[in-house]
């Protein structure tokens, strides 16, 4: 059986089957995965992505089915700063403030709302605004969870805006969902879309559950091709994110040509996966390490070290909120920059512009003069 891609529907696909030493993977909830996956690379589009089977399905489902331990935090959202208590879901619609002007009140739909980030933000943001909540069940926190009205059926109901928060990436079948959401836009519409940047963030493959793996242009395409006008890409308001935004388009589809990235090719993603065994072979002969930044890659790292050799693990991190995923975790210590001391461990970079700006803010030179090993440099 020929597989198609999951954008441009091409059967010109390219197989790879890597990642062989790779015993497990991480999920999107920051659980280990011990399932296999193949991937795939179209030709046709450049869309990277993995080889969909009902077993894959199946492990997907279950992954989140339970993806209600990950909503076991005391804040909605990822808070980007203490003093002025803002979230990441408010960074994002006041950098896109400019797109977002309506004239009359709004129906807002947060689709795959998960705790309700993006209804929270959008509470706070809009003034005059009903807004919805959609997902397989609902987890909306309980701060907003009279404010936001939750739904479970999109029949017959019409939205203003509606927000596919890291939910593309999930899709088993993007097309269709897509498709059907553009029959609940209003006329001239808009909608926002959120995934991570496969061009930044290599190592989105070795989370389980996403499905696909994009860049800019893979997004363009898909939108593109799929009756969506004024298309507008930021990938500045978040490092390894990107953030679409378009409006529905009325008229005819016309096939548009792709948008190709030249620095995302088959040779290229076999550098990645290599690299990827290299760094885990490297980590499981470390006695003692240390991790800058608890990330969902050093969550993955942390599952691969091997448990006999390994004796000490610290993690430096200042957001209070990844230290909470890690301690419910992992229970590993964890300090901020502040009170970090230098030892002989080798650092291990999960983060790749912010450390500079960091050491010079705390003084902490000796972070920089350290045996550090930035997980980003080759890739």
């Amino acid at each position: 059986m020929k597989f198609k891609c999951l954008h441009c529907k091409s059967e010109n696909i390219i197989y790879f089957n890597n990642l062989r030493n790779l015993k497990s993977k991480i999920s999107s909830n920051f659980k280990k995965v011990n399932k296999s996956s193949k991937f795939l690379f179209c030709k046709k589009c450049k869309l990277f992505q993995k080889k969909i089977t009902k077993s894959y399905i199946k492990n997907c489902i279950h992954i989140y089915k339970n993806y209600e331990k990950a909503f076991s935090f005391n804040e909605i959202d990822q808070k980007k700063s203490r003093k002025k208590n803002l979230f990441r879901s408010d960074i994002l619609l006041n950098k896109l403030k400019k797109h977002l002007k309506f004239k009359k009140k709004i129906k807002i739909l947060d689709y795959g709302s998960g705790k309700g980030a993006i209804s929270n933000a959008s509470l706070k943001f809009f003034k005059k605004k009903k807004i919805y909540a959609y997902d397989v069940e609902n987890n909306l926190d309980e701060k907003i969870n009279k404010k936001v009205l939750f739904i479970n059926n999109l029949e017959n109901k019409k939205f203003n805006l509606i927000f596919l928060s890291h939910v593309f990436e999930h899709l088993f079948d993007p097309t269709k969902v897509i498709q059907n959401l553009k029959k609940n836009m209003e006329d001239n519409a808009k909608l926002i879309i959120q995934v991570p940047n496969f061009k930044t963030s290599p190592y989105d493959i070795i989370v389980y559950d996403h499905v696909v793996h994009l860049t800019k242009e893979n997004l363009i395409n898909f939108f593109n091709n799929n009756g969506f006008k004024n298309i507008k890409v930021f990938e500045n308001i978040f490092e390894k994110e990107i953030i679409l935004v378009c409006e529905k388009n009325n008229s005819k589809i016309k096939k548009k040509k792709f948008l190709f990235n030249n620095k995302i090719n088959k040779n290229v993603i076999q550098k990645r996966f290599w690299y990827i065994e290299k760094i885990l072979n490297q980590i499981k002969r470390e006695k003692s390490i240390t991790f800058y930044g608890s990330s969902l890659l050093s969550n993955f790292l942390i599952l691969n070290l091997d448990k006999n050799k390994t004796k000490k693990v610290q993690i430096i991190d200042d957001n209070y909120l990844e230290q909470m995923k890690q301690i419910d975790r992992f229970k590993i210590k964890i300090c901020n920059l502040t009170r970090y001391k230098s030892n002989n461990d080798k650092i291990y970079l999960s983060i790749s512009k912010k450390i500079n700006s960091d050491i010079q803010k705390n003084n902490l030179y000796n972070l920089k003069k350290s045996k550090s090993i930035n997980l980003y440099y080759n890739l």
